[in-house]
């Protein structure tokens, strides 16, 4: 679950890399430790990235994750280890389903399927990555915040991933959709080891940063820039869906096209199409956030 008061990120790439080291407490049963964070609740990022290391761990062959599906039901203390119970739905020959439930002192915080399979088949066709200036290019998010006094609480301590904003169309004065989805380069700061399985659930764990930020974007809170709205909005994200085209790297530079295309009855819709720094289509995601109007 996101929260917009405290701070998000894991404060190095050796702590962000410790919270997917998960301990093996019994057939389906893992625990992660708490980590260095500095926020009031535990990031909805961490446990997408931890639960499909857990469903993972439970599945046998050469299949691995083509998507995960998660609701966050409440709020995790990130003072506390968090246990991933995996249960088996389904081992097919191509295919297998893990559910996963994430609990602290006993009670569900999250609920995560995940989804494995083979790679074969031909079928293929991919969205072209949009015109996009290069991340060297972009300013970093606290270049664009200076003008609205610096980045907000929200990202002190983000040091283990690199974020940029590239420019893009802005929403009409006043408010609107904005002409064009926005387009946002991340990175982990160090070079990672040859791990699918872990850039996939560090793909997980970036995929939850800015997404539910793009919700805001119509209503005059440019992402990076939420000093400049803090006190008129409030959100937590209520559910996360990621899915895996082909494999990605995180420590390459990868781009996000985020985009909000309706908001209703206090709820908002975002979603992203993910491309490696090559231009390759490698994954896709979507979120609902529920967002409160704190001047109501």
């Amino acid at each position: 679950m996101t929260d917009t008061t405290g701070s998000l990120q894991i404060t190095s790439v050796a702590g962000l890399l410790g919270s997917l080291e998960l301990e093996r407490v019994d057939d389906g049963r893992f625990r992660a430790h708490p980590v260095p964070m500095n926020m009031h609740h535990v990031f909805g990022g961490q446990v997408l990235g931890q639960g499909l290391v857990a469903a993972a761990r439970t599945v046998e062959g050469p299949k691995t994750a083509n998507s995960l599906h998660a609701y966050f039901l409440r709020a995790g203390d990130p003072d506390l280890p968090i246990e991933y119970a995996v249960g088996t739905v389904r081992d097919g020959r191509r295919m297998s389903t893990r559910s996963v439930s994430a609990l602290q002192a006993g009670r569900e915080i999250a609920t995560v399927i995940c989804s494995f399979a083979d790679t074969e088949g031909t079928i293929t066709h991919a969205a072209p990555r949009p015109e996009v200036a290069a991340p060297e290019d972009t300013p970093t998010l606290a270049d664009n915040a200076e003008a609205w006094g610096g980045l907000h609480e929200v990202w002190s301590g983000f040091q283990a991933v690199e974020v940029r904003m590239a420019p893009s169309a802005q929403a009409p004065e006043g408010g609107g959709l904005p002409a064009a989805p926005d387009l946002i380069w991340m990175r982990v700061r160090e070079a990672l080891p040859d791990d699918d399985l872990l850039h996939r659930a560090l793909l997980a764990y970036l995929s939850d940063i800015t997404l539910l930020a793009a919700a805001l974007v119509a209503h005059g809170v440019p992402i990076g820039m939420e000093r400049r709205g803090s006190r008129l909005w409030d959100g937590v994200s209520l559910d996360h869906a990621l899915w895996f085209h082909r494999p990605a790297r995180t420590d390459s530079w990868t781009l996000f096209v985020q985009e909000s295309p309706v908001a209703h009855g206090g709820r908002a819709l975002s979603r992203a199409s993910i491309y490696s720094h090559d231009g390759e289509f490698v994954a896709s995601s979507a979120q609902e956030g529920l967002i409160t109007d704190l001047r109501a």
